[in-house]
């Protein structure tokens, strides 16, 4: 069963720092790669909002001097549809830049274990084994080709107006775009 990520809850439980470590083959990385901007922008604002521009991940706030960002947050989902594996949004959340670069690996592999294992609350050893499992997931991954599940925005109201008609998008239990 796939998890649904709420948009924000001012003061309510903190959502755990997964990393972003997506298949070569992912239709998309970035949710603002795939909206047009209006949509992204009614997205970002309303995730922005309801977290009370707080990070869902640590949560440091623009009055703490960290200004949050919005991210997608994805699940690759072991189902098919017309023969594609399926890309699942599952939410937009705010999260400030440090969680973020965390989470897509920035710093890079040294400088990122040793906070990620103070975030997670494991050691340095049991955070690496984390890293390589969800690069061995992401290796996995990209043997699939992948079309997105963007119903969570419709879900919450928000436009799903992609910019490239060609992006493989379920709609109505089918794959809609393909190039």
């Amino acid at each position: 069963m796939v998890k649904t990520i709420r948009l924000g809850d001012p003061g309510g439980e903190r959502i755990p720092l997964d990393l972003d470590m997506f298949p070569r083959t992912a239709v998309a990385r970035s949710l603002k790669e795939v909206l047009v901007p209006e949509s992204w922008d009614f997205a970002r604002k309303r995730a922005y909002q309801s977290a009370g521009y707080a990070c869902q991940h640590c949560g440091k706030t623009m009055s703490d001097g960290a200004p949050v960002y919005a991210t997608a947050v994805w699940q690759f989902a072991e189902e098919c549809v017309d023969g594609y594996f399926v890309q699942k949004l599952v939410g937009v959340i705010a999260v400030c830049s440090e969680c973020f670069a965390l989470k897509r690996m920035w710093p890079g592999l040294e400088e990122a274990v040793p906070r990620l294992a103070e975030v997670w609350e494991v050691s340095c050893e049991e955070a690496y084994q984390r890293v390589m499992e969800e690069e061995r997931l992401s290796e996995e991954r990209s043997l699939k080709l992948w079309a997105l599940d963007l119903s969570w925005l419709e879900d919450w109201g928000i436009p799903s107006a992609v910019k490239d008609p060609c992006t493989r998008v379920i709609r109505d239990g089918a794959v809609m775009g393909e190039a």
